[in-house]
């Protein structure tokens, strides 16, 4: 919350299967996302999908456009990098939203 954003836990599409490349769509959709957290595998895993459906036409479903993604386990802080003057928090309520759950609805 005091970093300004909502966690939106979604279960990784598989980018060979459209139906869940559209769901994951559509959830991105719904909550407005801007910001994909990812690793590097399925990053590489994803974007190759994303070029193999452009040359063919095979995607019904594609990837959120506006959607930035972010590799995890790819980031390294600058060893001259002040954290305590870079970080800024944003103001926290009781009433703020802290976590969105999607789910089947089973």
């Amino acid at each position: 919350l005091k970093a300004g954003f909502i966690a939106v836990p979604v279960f990784p599409p598989n980018p060979s299967r459209k139906d869940t490349v559209s769901m994951f769509g559509r959830i991105v959709a719904g909550c407005r996302a801007k910001t994909a957290l990812t690793c590097k595998s399925y990053n590489f895993m994803q974007k190759a999908s994303a070029i193999k459906d452009r040359f063919t036409g095979a995607g019904a479903s594609s990837w959120p456009a506006h959607l930035e993604w972010i590799v995890t386990d790819n980031t390294a802080v600058p060893d001259n990098h002040n954290t305590a003057a870079a970080t800024t928090t944003a103001s926290v309520k009781r009433t703020d939203t802290a976590f969105l759950q999607y789910t089947s609805g089973s």
